[in-house]
Formats: C-alpha cells, structure tokens, sequence
C-alpha cells in the first residue's frame, strides 16, 4: 500500500501552494494520505484543522486525508499525573456565563466580581476546543480538548506567552513536556555604508547598526565597521514523560514522531524550512519538499 504522509508544523505550512499542489496529487495516486500535524504550539491544532477545512472547501478530495496529532501519537503512552501547581484546577460553577459569537465560533466567558474567569471556545455546542484561564485579567492557563471533548494539552502562560506545555495521554496524564527557552546572542556585522546585505536586516538590526555606526569613533563613508547586533533566540526543549527521553530542538521532535509513524513504504513531504535540520536525522528516508 502507497502511504504518503505529510509533516505538517505550524498553520503557515498550510498556506504554501505547494503543499495544496502536492496534496492534492498525493490524494489522486496514494492509497492513504497522512496529515501529520506536530506543532510546538499544542493550542494551534485547532487554527490548522479549521485551516484544512477551508481548503477542503476548494478540494473536497482534502477530507478524505487522516488528520492525526501529536496526541495521537502519545495517546496510548505511559505518563504521570501532574502536580497541583502544575495543573492550575478552576471552579466555573459559581461564575456568572456570558455567550458570545465570535465567526463560527462560541465563546463563553465566565465572570466573578466583574473579573474574567475564563474564556471557553467552542466548535458547537458539544465540542469545546480551547478554555482560557485568568487571574486578574492575566492569562495563567490554557487547556486544549480532542474532538471527543476530553483534555489533550495544556500550557502555562507567563506574560501572554506559553512558557510550559504539557501533552496528555487518554488517561489524562502528562507524557511529554514542552519548555519554552530565551537567550540573546550577538551577531557580529561587518558592512559597508553602501553593502547590500543592510536591506536584510530587520528594522530592529537595522536601528541598532545605525546608531552603533553614528556612535562610533571618527565613522569613515565606505570604509568597513564592525557592529555587535543582539538577537533573541527562542527554543523548545523538551522531555517524554515515559523514559526521560530528552530532546533539545524542534527537529528531534518531529524525529520522535515520525519514528513513530512512517512504515518502509512510506512517501514523506516536509517544509522547505524544516527539511534542513530534520534530513540528517533520517538519513535512510527520502524526503521530499513542500
């Protein structure tokens, strides 16, 4: 049997015409097709599968794809219930509901002495998808449901970001744990005034290698300078809750799955950006680019 199966990473790998070209022949010659979805972002599988869904509207043949998640992939897993702290629990019974609309979906917020609880969003009625908690108006927490409306992951946030993420297995226990990493580095630039590599850098870089070059001694028009610029540098670490397997990148990860899911015959199509450092991790597997 003829399996092709598609490494899908974030919502921005959907959008490439290459990836509808190449699933769309992948669904006319192969006997099954694999959306593969493995994202650092664990709440984000739910933008991708609305993201699919439109362009199943274009090319119905896109429905008759396997939708299958990191959740699936670790669903049968052996983990760890989670600490108190880790695990932050809220009572909404108490809270007063407010519906709202929000597109297609519902969103529900609860209330407490005029403060935000928590926000629900819903697919329909019976499908939650993605409950927000607060604590003073700050988001503290997210929890990520399967479409059998039971709990597959949850992040804790730390000024509007994701710091900590936890993947459950069926039973609800932690089997692979996500953290979020920031360093700042410095790139060393040497470049002329008149250099074409200056409309590479971003509009931050470039404020700094302007006002590091107006700082500097005695500036000379043409003449080479050298200028530190700092970058932050963001990465996910991670570990599998079974073995304490550790994993330092995002390509380890997608090694992990992958390991899990390809068979001798499969046919597996990346993203350009990932192929790099994903490649030298499969080294007997052909991979093609999307």
């Amino acid at each position: 049997m003829q399996r092709t199966v598609f490494l899908i990473t974030s919502s921005q790998d959907i959008q490439r015409v290459a990836f509808a070209d190449q699933l769309a022949r992948a669904l006319r010659e192969a006997d099954r097709v694999d959306l593969l979805v493995v994202t650092l972002e664990l709440a984000t599988v739910w933008k991708i599968r609305a993201d699919l869904n439109r362009l199943a509207t274009r090319n119905p043949a896109v429905a008759q794809a396997n939708f299958l998640t990191l959740a699936d992939s670790f669903a049968a897993d052996a983990g760890r219930v989670l600490a108190t702290k880790e695990r932050q629990a809220v009572d909404l019974s108490q809270c007063e509901e407010r519906l709202f609309m929000d597109h297609s979906q519902q969103v529900k917020r609860y209330l407490r002495s005029g403060q935000l609880v928590a926000e629900l969003r819903q697919l329909d009625d019976e499908t939650p998808m993605i409950l927000r908690q607060y604590d003073q108006d700050r988001l503290v927490q997210t929890v990520t449901y399967g479409l059998d409306g039971s709990v597959v992951a949850l992040a804790k946030v730390r000024s509007g970001v994701a710091q900590t993420q936890y993947l459950l297995n069926r039973r609800g226990e932690a089997v692979l744990r996500l953290t979020r990493q920031t360093r700042t580095r410095q790139h060393v630039l040497n470049l002329r005034a008149t250099s074409g590599m200056i409309a590479t850098l971003s509009p931050e870089e470039r404020v700094v290698w302007e006002n590091e070059r107006a700082q500097q001694q005695s500036p000379v028009n043409g003449e080479d300078q050298t200028v530190l610029i700092p970058a932050t540098e963001i990465t996910t670490n991670g570990v599998v809750c079974a073995d304490y397997r550790r994993f330092t990148s995002s390509a380890a990860l997608y090694h992990i799955v992958l390991n899990r899911t390809l068979t001798p015959n499969s046919q597996l199509f990346v993203p350009l950006t990932v192929n790099p450092s994903l490649s030298p991790l499969l080294p007997n597997q052909l991979i093609f680019n999307y």
